[in-house]
Parts: C-alpha cells; sequence; structure tokens
C-alpha cells in the first residue's frame, strides 16, 4: 500500500515528531512517502526518518507563487502515484491538479485552522481528537471524521521515582514558543501571582521550544522580575526532553488553542502532574479530570489555585499514587503501537475511494 504524506514544513513540533515515530512503528506492507513542500525543514529531524520512507523535497519558499513549485508538487505526486494521499494541512489540498485521481484523506491536528475553502475537497477525515471531529464537522456538517488519537512512544520516557519535593519546585512548558495560541505570557503572569503572595517558596519555570514569540516573552520575564526563576531552553532533541522530563514537578499546558495536547501525555507518561486549561482536546487527554488537573482557560486566579494545589499535594505526599495510576491510562490510550494500527487499517478503507474514482 502506498501512502504519501504530505507537509508544508516539517520543523520540530507535535505534529513532525508523531510523523517520524509513525514511520518508525509502520507496518512492512505499507510503503510510505513524505513530501514536504516548503524549503523550512530541520535536518535533525529529517535525518531521523527510517529508511523505509522515501522523503521528497519540493524546496519551496514560504508564500511562494511560483508555478514551477506547483508543477514540481505534481510531477511527484505522478511519479509517486499513491494509492492514498494524506495531507496533515487542510489548504495543501489546493496544490493537487489531479483532485479526483486520488483518495485525499485530512489528518487534522487542530482546531484553529479556517476549513471553509478546503474541507469539501477531501474524501475522507482523520482527527487526532473529538474536539478536532467536531471542528471538520462545524464546517462539513455531513463529514464522519474518524478519530484516532495521536500515539507516542512512550516506552522511550523515562519516569519519576522520587516524589519528595527539592528546594526548588519546578515547571515545564513543552512547545512552541507562539504566545497566542500556547499562553506562555499568560502563565508567566500566574507565577508573577504567585510570587508576589508567597503561594510557593521557590521555583523555577523552564520553556522548552523555540518560536515567534521567544524574544518578546523574554523581555516579559525581566518586566515581570521573573529573570532569575524562568529559563528559556529553546528547541531540544526529542530524546533529551524524554529522558530529563522526569526531573521535573509539574508539566503545564495554558493553551488558548489546541487539538490534543501531546505534551501532556509525555507528562503523564513521566509520571508527573499535568495541569492544562480546560480545552475540549486537552480535556480528552485527562479525562475531564480524572488524570490530570485543569483550569479554567485564561483564568489567572483558577490558575494560580491549580499550581499551588499540586504544590501542596507534594508536600503531603500526595502525588505519587495519583502518576501511578495516571501512568497506566496513558500507556492503554496512547501507545504509537495502538495509533500505527488504527490509521493503517483507516489507510486500507480508503483505498477503496480510489479504486472507485479509477472507475
Amino acid at each position: 500500500m502506498r501512502v504519501l504524506h504530505i507537509i508544508w514544513s516539517f520543523t520540530v513540533g507535535g505534529t513532525e515528531c508523531r510523523l517520524v515515530d509513525q514511520f518508525k512503528h509502520i507496518s512492512p506492507n505499507v510503503e510510505p512517502h513524505l513530501m514536504i513542500v516548503n524549503d523550512h525543514f530541520d535536518a535533525c529531524l529529517t535525518n531521523q526518518l527510517p529508511s523505509n520512507v522515501t522523503a521528497h523535497f519540493i524546496n519551496r519558499p514560504i508564500s511562494s507563487k511560483n508555478p514551477y513549485y506547483y508543477l514540481k508538487f505534481n510531477f511527484f505526486v505522478k511519479k509517486i502515484n499513491p494509492e492514498v494521499i494524506i495531507f496533515h494541512v487542510a489548504n495543501l489540498v489546493h496544490l493537487l491538479f489531479e483532485k479526483n485521481k486520488y483518495p485525499k484523506i485530512l489528518h487534522l491536528h487542530n482546531v484553529h485552522d479556517d476549513l471553509t475553502r478546503h474541507v469539501d475537497k477531501y474524501d475522507g477525515y482523520i482527527a487526532i481528537s473529538e474536539a478536532a471531529s467536531e471542528h471538520i464537522k462545524k464546517y462539513r456538517k455531513k463529514a464522519t471524521p474518524y478519530v484516532v488519537y495521536n500515539g507516542l512512544c512512550l516506552s522511550k520516557i523515562s519516569q519519576r521515582e522520587n516524589y519528595k519535593l527539592g528546594e526548588t519546585f519546578k515547571i515545564i512548558q513543552l512547545g512552541r514558543l507562539k504566545d497566542s495560541i500556547k499562553g506562555q505570557s499568560f502563565f508567566l503572569q500566574v507565577m508573577k501571582n504567585i510570587t508576589e503572595h508567597n503561594h510557593i517558596e521557590k521555583w523555577s519555570l523552564d520553556f522548552v521550544g523555540d518560536g515567534p514569540s521567544r524574544s518578546t516573552l523574554e523581555r516579559l520575564s525581566v518586566e515581570l522580575g521573573l529573570e532569575n526563576n524562568v529559563n528559556f531552553l529553546g528547541q531540544k532533541p526529542v530524546d533529551f526532553v524524554y529522558e530529563n522530563l522526569k526531573d521535573y514537578n509539574l508539566l503545564v499546558l495554558p493553551s488558548f488553542s489546541e487539538g490534543l495536547g501531546n505534551a501532556v501525555i509525555e507528562g503523564m507518561a513521566a509520571k508527573i502532574p499535568v495541569l492544562v486549561s480546560n480545552l475540549p482536546g486537552p480535556m480528552e487527554v485527562i479525562k475531564s479530570g480524572e488524570y490530570g488537573k485543569y483550569f479554567e482557560a485564561g483564568n489567572s486566579n483558577d490558575c494560580v489555585k491549580k499550581v499551588t494545589e499540586i504544590y501542596k499535594d507534594y508536600k503531603n505526599g500526595q502525588v505519587e499514587n495519583k502518576t501511578n495510576v495516571t501512568y497506566k491510562y496513558a500507556k492503554d490510550m496512547f501507545d504509537i503501537s495502538n495509533m500505527v494500527i488504527n490509521v493503517e487499517n483507516l489507510y486500507r478503507d480508503f483505498l477503496s475511494i480510489g479504486k472507485d474514482n479509477r472507475q
């Protein structure tokens, strides 16, 4: 089964890292191809692609309208002759000339894209959460997306074993520094509030990731007087994150928009408490509070309260039992092997669309 995955860029992010993991666990009867349209990719990530994946680089400059890249794109599609095409961003479908020749599947990874001009161009849909599924149906009411939760290589994540509270309460946030979506400045304000009211004696906050908001967030941390507490570690390899996540006391996801929340799953697998804003995607991950704490999105007082509660849980020795239960749930629900089986079964189902189109 020849499957072509298409994505605009391939920098270190949740979608891209999940694709690499998926390719590493794909079954032998699948011939995977990956097409990266823009000349914006991280060699450290493309170098992790397994040998069974054929990568195709269109090298289009971002926002270029040059028809050469459209022709190159379609030349490669025709040469590959895929049985199924998986588009990982909705507007990519407009690059394809022969839209009726191949079954076209949208694999939606977020809940903030405007799908108005794109959604009806697809033959099928895969959503990473019920929230993403509802987002698709908002634009195409008759759509019936298949929900397949993201899978992670959870066995590679080291687990916390010592739950004694150290001198510093260590907090981590993983993800792109894109404040309008990820809510980093909101959480800096939360930690300023916590500091002013002495809710936590000594704390640190590490941002792991990079993005367009970094300089603004760095300035804000200085303006708030938090520069000695806050560290911007930049982009780190996945292996580094998986090895060191266990050393933190709390993973926080204060996002304003989130399709699922891969970082939350990683925190659960590392056996550390997780705190999320009450968006539909992250709430699915923690099963509406059964496997993690949440606060009302954008409500700083509620967030302060929940961070303080987790800090007190450590002091009262109430963390370890909770994280053990959460870890088992994460293993059962979000392991990469389950995801690969589910998506490959869907690819086979989608093959019939292509056969019908060719008749």
